[in-house]
């Protein structure tokens, strides 16, 4: 059965589909309590029945000779749970198809097992090679792949204190000079090798999580990769990438996840999408498809050169100094970077002598306020506060400003609460006092909120010009003001309404997170790279069921649902790897690279700090 691709403007013929020569036909019985069948044709890939109904498993790849031959391997460790996690076997299956049962499988292995393996063909299926990668994704290997032999080409575990060439390579694809590349979807880069398997270039292309390659006839490199999708159920949306000879990339289409390539017609593309049940036509696809014109294939939030990871903990309380100080050596022991002081009327530690008091408990890490209530503190104070702790603490503050937001705070200490507009006006006058103050200026300063005359601050703090300076919150004006004035911009999330009775979780969702991003991108301008980006993580929840869990979340954020939450920068849920995978493609989509939590989650983002810190 055929079904139609439509013609899309940017010249990709798009269709769920795996093309292969129609002599190829073949049914797959997986191990026992899996009863999912895979059929292959040449007009198109279809999956009927399955464990729970979900289908092919992810990671099967498919490779055609010029014979008609169909080469596959199992990739067991992402069946489901239950499914073998060690060695799995290639398949030659031979033109005209096969029937394959535990009886009969035996005969048509090919090749030893490998773990993770999977077959690509290169140069019309002249060429075959096989992907593979540890379980724990740290090394990865490029075989080729000829007569049921594999020979290595590439990767492996590296000399002593070099970094491995491959870390987990997906797939692979060959031009007409020889050159291979390898998608390497945990580092987010296509890797360059020479014919002989030499390094050319480790990062030739950067994309999130890539995973299928194809060189068409024109020398230029397809990439479909994964985007957002955390991991390899979820449905995306993915993206396709297009590489010139040159290097030039191009985001040519969001939404099919694809889990393979294979030139199409008139030079087009067609992605095998991983998530649908059998072959459709892209029209009744449309809403989650997006061509895409335009030289900027860069997403809302991506910096140039990614930052590298660092993690913080929001503590806020302690019984003794002693505890307190445990607590701050325990936050360094664990690789954190930074242990930060919230700043409420509410029965919690005070930030400035806390932070002072886990400094002197401590040799590296730095301590700063997240945040500071502009309106709890007059800008000179706060200045003269800041200068004296950076001295105390060996340079070690960051300083975290916001606005305020809970009225019953205000209302406790007989403050006027104004509207939000109103409060970040007075937080702009106060930062421009603030580092005029910290620079070591005199300040005469006559504002709408604040006047000073003729004051300067001694001591002053040893970074200069100024500590870091962050500033926290979700609304425009907020955001416009950390993007223009702010060393680290802190997205937080929520906007709370009310006076901090009510929390809006809009700004959850993706589409909200790159406006935000689009705008801090439009108000930052030229100094927008030199900006670091944080996300405050709400939840950690280790789980081998990750939808399952998000399911039970939205009866306690009912504004979300779980895709939403999933999503989300702002939660971590699933296995460690698959947590670390989201750190990475939140970094390289929206380039947050500072994420923050609570001391109640100390333990449970240990394990990610420990991966990620530095990296």
């Amino acid at each position: 059965m055929r079904l139609p691709a439509r013609r899309l403007g940017t010249g990709l013929a798009l269709a769920a589909a795996l093309l292969a020569p129609a002599t190829a036909l073949a049914e797959i019985q997986l191990p026992p309590g899996f009863s999912v069948k895979v059929y292959v044709t040449g007009e198109g890939f279809e999956t009927t029945g399955g464990a729970g109904g979900r289908g092919i498993p992810t990671t099967p790849t498919l490779a055609v000779d010029p014979t008609g031959a169909l080469y596959l391997a199992r990739g067991g460790r992402r069946y489901s749970a239950g499914e073998f996690d060690y060695l799995q076997r290639m398949y030659r299956i031979p033109p005209g198809g096969a029937r394959l049962t535990p009886a009969t499988e035996e005969r048509y292995f090919h090749g030893p097992p490998l773990i993770n393996a999977q077959v690509m063909g290169a140069r019309g299926g002249r060429e075959l090679l096989v992907s593979t990668f540890d379980r724990d994704r740290r090394v990865g290997v490029l075989y080729r792949l000829a007569s049921g032999r594999i020979q290595l080409f590439a990767g492996g575990t590296p000399e002593r204190g070099l970094p491995p060439a491959l870390v987990q390579p997906e797939g692979a694809a060959v031009d007409a000079a020889g050159h291979v590349y390898v998608a390497d979807r945990e580092r987010g880069v296509v890797v360059r090798l020479d014919a002989g398997g030499n390094l050319l270039d480790a990062g030739y292309v950067r994309v999130t999580r890539p995973r299928a390659l194809v060189v068409d006839e024109t020398d230029h490199l397809w990439i479909g990769s994964d985007g957002t999708a955390e991991a390899p159920w979820q449905p995306g949306p993915g993206e396709l990438w297009r590489v010139s000879p040159g290097g030039e990339r191009r985001l040519v289409l969001e939404g099919p996840m694809a889990q393979g390539l294979a030139p199409g017609p008139a030079g087009g593309r067609s992605p095998r999408r991983r998530h649908a049940q059998r072959q459709l036509p892209a029209e009744r696809h449309r809403a989650h498809l997006r061509a895409v014109r335009g030289s900027d294939p860069e997403p809302p939030g991506r910096h140039g050169p990614m930052k590298p990871f660092r993690f913080g903990i929001n503590a806020r309380d302690a019984r003794s100094r002693a505890e307190w100080q445990d607590k701050a050596r325990k936050i360094e022991a664990l690789g954190y970077s930074t242990l930060m002081v919230p700043d409420h009327l509410w029965p919690v530690l005070a930030p400035i002598p806390a932070l002072v008091s886990a400094a002197a408990a401590t040799t590296t890490l730095r301590v700063g306020t997240n945040v500071i209530n502009n309106d709890l503190r007059h800008p000179v104070v706060l200045a003269r506060e800041a200068a004296t702790v950076d001295l105390l603490t060996d340079g070690r503050l960051e300083l975290g400003l916001g606005a305020g937001y809970v009225r019953s705070e205000y209302d406790q200490a007989g403050l006027r609460f104004d509207r939000g507009g109103v409060r970040v006006e007075r937080l702009a006058e106060s930062l421009t006092i603030v580092k005029e103050l910290l620079r070591g200026a005199e300040v005469n300063f006559a504002g709408q909120h604040y006047r000073v005359t003729g004051h300067k601050i001694h001591p002053l703090p040893i970074q200069r010009p100024h500590p870091p300076i962050m500033i926290g919150g979700n609304g425009p004006r907020l955001l416009t003001l950390a993007a223009k004035e702010a060393d680290t911009v802190n997205f937080t999330g929520i906007t709370f309404a009310r006076g901090g009775t009510e929390h809006d979780m809009s700004a959850w969702k993706v589409p909200a997170i790159d406006e935000r991003m689009r705008l801090v991108r439009e108000a930052a301008g030229e100094r927008f790279d030199s900006l670091e980006l944080s996300a405050q993580i709400q939840r950690v929840i280790a789980t081998d069921n990750r939808r399952q869990t998000a399911e039970e979340l939205v009866k306690t954020w009912p504004q979300l649902t779980a895709e939403e939450i999933l999503e989300s920068p702002y939660v971590l849920i699933g296995t460690l790897d698959e947590m670390v995978e989201a750190l990475h493609a939140r970094r390289e989509r929206w380039g947050l690279s500072y994420f923050v939590t609570f001391d109640p989650l100390l333990e449970a983002l240990a394990p990610i700090v420990a991966r990620l810190a530095g990296k």
